[in-house]
């Protein structure tokens, strides 16, 4: 397509250009193309040819991905965090049937949980350190959940009722909504 504007060829044929060249081949296409719709085409197609002109002059650049090496990732451990938390370290040394009280879930939940892990242990056997150690963070993460929903059940929301007394509404709709039916009304002003 860049053929049909021979001016344009020439521009883009040159290594490196600068506005000054540029600015002529604007001229130039003005010149030689007054019709509009040529005009329209050639500009369109001088800025799709500037595009692909800067994209391809700097090629090494761009397809150059940058080194995974010069990253600093943060020392965050998982296993040195739970370590050094002291929430479930307060359950070693406690059976099975304690800890599930605490953490508020089945004992056959946590012996599961152990023997995916692979330790295998009793109901009534007290658990260790190496054998708590390998559900600690799901541990500390129960015991978190559990605190904030005590936390949460502290501030009670308070729903504001506009509801108001009997002796507001006045009339025969007062009494309906005090006595019930329109029967009871009837009786009562009888009297």
């Amino acid at each position: 397509m860049i053929d049909a504007f021979p001016e344009l060829k020439a521009l883009f044929k040159l290594k490196s250009f600068d506005q000054k060249a540029l600015d002529e081949c604007i001229e130039i296409i003005n010149k030689v193309y007054p019709q509009k719709d040529k005009n329209k085409m050639a500009h369109a197609l001088l800025k799709m040819e500037l595009m692909k002109y800067s994209m391809h002059k700097v090629p090494h650049e761009i397809s150059k991905k940058p080194d995974k090496k010069n990253f600093n990732k943060p020392s965050f451990d998982k296993n040195e965090n739970v370590l050094n938390s002291t929430k479930w370290k307060t359950l070693i040394g406690k059976k099975i049937d304690i800890i599930s009280k605490r953490l508020d879930v089945r004992s056959e939940f946590i012996m599961r949980l152990l023997s995916q892990k692979g330790v295998h242990v009793t109901i009534k056997q007290s658990l260790t350190f190496d054998e708590l150690l390998p559900i600690s963070e799901y541990i500390e993460n129960r015991i978190n959940i559990l605190e904030r929903q005590k936390e949460n059940k502290k501030y009670k929301r308070v729903s504001k009722t506009n509801k108001s007394p009997l002796s507001v509404f006045k009339g025969a709709w007062g009494a309906m909504r005090k006595y019930g039916s329109p029967g009871k009304i009837i009786y009562i002003r009888s009297k």
